[in-house]
């Protein structure tokens, strides 16, 4: 089932209905899908925010290994 809610029209599977025809359960669900919506898409962006923000803590990490393998390797030598 999909729905999308535009001007003041819900459409569900292709089939519009007017907010005014809608009743106060409906309204409430619809608004807690709105709020979810908008909560799940919060969550997908801080997720990304810190699987980036790991993924450079562990390049910075590799590359001071990187570093100090390279510092040996010149004392050695």
């Amino acid at each position: 089932m999909e729905a999308n809610m535009t001007e003041n029209v819900l459409s569900i599977d292709g089939k519009g209905y007017a907010e005014a025809d809608l009743n106060n359960q409906q309204k409430y669900l619809i608004a807690h899908l709105k709020d979810l919506s908008g909560k799940s898409n919060k969550l997908r962006a801080d997720s990304d925010q810190v699987q980036r923000a790991a993924d450079s803590f562990q390049k910075e990490l590799l590359e001071s290994f990187k570093k100090i393998a390279e510092e040996k390797i010149e004392d050695a030598g």
